[in-house]
């Protein structure tokens, strides 16, 4: 992951490597609040399978902290940093942790918010998971159900079921 610093700044275009590591990791979201952020949630595979984890940004008391346990994607800051929404290892359940305001990062334990019927379609690619900037709606790309709807109706000659068109110049 990189960090591409104000690019009105000026050294606005200088990329710094965030987190380099040989293990896949992604999917960062800088914490909300006044001022520049000061945590990053982010996934990694460091544990042999994708957790969330949070990390301080450069600058602060370095730090790290593994926020899920048994698997997690697609991290997410509700709207004032106070929660970290992300999804479980089984691709349906919207798991939250509460994190008191303060300089010092103390995530709550994990526990479930709601399970969804059907597996979030891309939030392991980081696509089909969104909090709104309230924090009250969550937005999630599942399956739609099937159909049972069996036929194509075709209608022929439909122009002839139309009424006469009157022209009333």
């Amino acid at each position: 992951m990189w960090l591409l610093h104000d690019p009105l700044s000026p050294n606005g275009h200088k990329l710094q490597p965030l987190l380099a590591t040989p293990v896949n990791e992604g999917q960062g979201r800088f914490s909300p609040g006044p001022g520049p952020p000061k945590w990053v949630a982010y996934s990694s595979e460091e544990s042999g399978t994708n957790e969330i984890y949070v990390m301080s940004m450069p600058g602060m008391s370095p730090g790290k902290w593994q926020i899920s346990s048994g698997g997690g994607y697609g991290g997410r800051w509700g709207p004032d940093g106070r929660e970290l929404y992300y999804v479980g290892a089984d691709l349906r359940t919207v798991m939250v942790v509460d994190v008191p305001p303060g300089p010092v990062f103390r995530p709550g334990q994990p526990r479930a918010l709601f399970k969804l019927p059907a597996q979030i379609n891309g939030v392991t690619n980081d696509q089909a998971f969104a909090v709104s900037p309230d924090g009250k709606t969550f937005l999630a790309a599942v399956p739609v159900q099937e159909s049972s709807a069996t036929g194509i109706n075709i209608v022929l000659n439909w122009r002839e079921e139309l009424p006469p068109v009157r022209d009333e110049r």
